[in-house]
């Protein structure tokens, strides 16, 4: 059986507490590094587009099991300014399911609630991407990229 999501959450944000770590100026734990994958619907960690995460001042909190993203499962998710908190963030992409979210996240509009995302688009993070996963990307980033 196990702890819940709420519980196995709220035992996250502790050792975090206990950690001693440096906190930002926003209140939120400052990592060396985070490690990062993308969802298709461009969700980072287990913040996903429009999430209530956002006003919940937490910083490990449950997630209901998502409908529209595999798995359909509860999760717990660090809140999404611990990716702008902290000194360096490396986001790992891979395949043609990723392209179009890519895209968007490198395209012109900025809005991180839509794109959770987007918070690995930052001056600290490293962005490890393969051929098929940056095809939609604008192309003066692909041409930097394959330097």
């Amino acid at each position: 059986a196990g702890d819940g999501p709420g519980t196995v959450a709220a035992r996250y944000a502790t050792t975090l507490a206990g950690a001693g770590l440096e906190i930002d100026a926003g209140g939120f734990p400052r990592l060396d590094v985070v490690l990062v994958g993308v969802g298709s619907d461009g969700h980072l960690f287990s913040v996903f587009p429009d999430s209530p995460t956002w006003d919940d001042p937490r910083w490990a909190q449950a997630v209901p099991a998502p409908t529209h993203i595999a798995p359909h499962v509860a999760r717990v998710t660090l809140h999404p300014l611990v990716a702008t908190a902290a000194r360096m963030v490396i986001a790992v992409v891979f395949g043609a399911g990723k392209a179009a979210v890519l895209g968007e996240i490198f395209g012109p509009e900025r809005d991180a609630r839509r794109l959770p995302a987007q918070l690995a688009r930052r001056s600290g993070a490293l962005w490890v991407l393969d051929e098929a996963a940056a095809a939609a990307l604008p192309s003066e980033l692909r041409e930097a990229g394959a330097e």
